[in-house]
């Protein structure tokens, strides 16, 4: 649920160095971070955000943990790797950096990935890529493989995965939520209607995942009893609309392919 511009990471792929991927983040204040996956950083010399690791649902993000409140020792060493490992997933502001879950891949990495055999260890046949395991088994893989060197471009060189800000088309931070039940997005719907209700609905305020017309047609868009929120026409568009104008050769899901 998100007002993003999407387009704005797409572009991110072909303009940083030697881009394999490119997972945008969402800042979360240390609270907020216990609930999500994060992206663990190192910057470049150009000051770029390289992914390193993922981190996830980290139960220490603020205090170093008590070692007297552990019955073992390598239950504390496990807690300080992870409070440890969670501090490298904070942008400049000491923001943590989750991860939304929307992935933007070159073309040519999928064809260095089946060229050596990477694909079938990743999970099969591409089009089985698309649709399982994403975010636990396939982006994890290929930061691995780019951290090892051994992901190369064409040209020999060694590939590396980035993270930028998630933003709206006006360059101003988007907003962005995980909506996993029918609470959580009743939670989020009464937000937006907040707003919507003293600003009105434009482009500095349009929410892709819900349609315009919530209030009218909230039952019809939700299934309470299933926890499923059918798919606006207006993200429909939106993403159609995204696909045409970047040149977008395959889109399935929340992975997004370069042509």
């Amino acid at each position: 649920f998100t007002n993003a511009d999407i387009s704005r990471a797409y572009e991110s792929l072909k303009t940083l160095p030697d881009a394999a991927l490119v997972i945008p983040y969402y800042p979360v204040d240390a609270e907020r971070a216990k609930s999500f996956g994060l992206l663990g950083v190192e910057k470049d010399e150009a000051g770029n955000l390289q992914i390193k690791d993922f981190v996830e649902k980290p139960r220490y993000t603020t205090n170093i943990p008590d070692s007297t409140k552990f019955h073992s020792n390598s239950h504390y060493e496990g807690a300080l790797v992870e409070y440890n490992s969670a501090q490298k997933a904070k942008n400049d502001k000491g923001e943590f950096m989750a991860n939304p879950g929307m992935y933007f891949i070159g073309r040519d990495v999928i064809d260095v990935l089946t060229a050596h055999g990477h694909i079938e260890s990743l999970g099969g046949k591409y089009s089985d890529i698309v649709s399982t395991g994403l975010g636990a088994n396939v982006m994890p893989a290929i930061v691995q493989l780019c951290n090892e060197g051994k992901l190369l471009t064409k040209d020999g060189k060694p590939m590396k995965v980035y993270t930028v800000p998630l933003e709206r088309a006006d360059g101003k931070p988007a907003v962005w939520d995980d909506i996993g039940t029918a609470e959580a997005y009743l939670d989020v719907v009464k937000d937006v209607a907040r707003e919507t209700a003293s600003k009105g609905v434009g482009h500095d305020n349009k929410y892709y995942g819900i349609s315009e017309s919530v209030l009218k047609d909230f039952e019809a868009n939700v299934d309470l009893k299933q926890g499923i929120v059918y798919a606006s026409k207006e993200s429909r568009d939106a993403f159609g609309a995204f696909k045409e104008a970047k040149g977008v050769d395959v889109a399935a899901g929340n992975m997004y392919i370069a042509s």
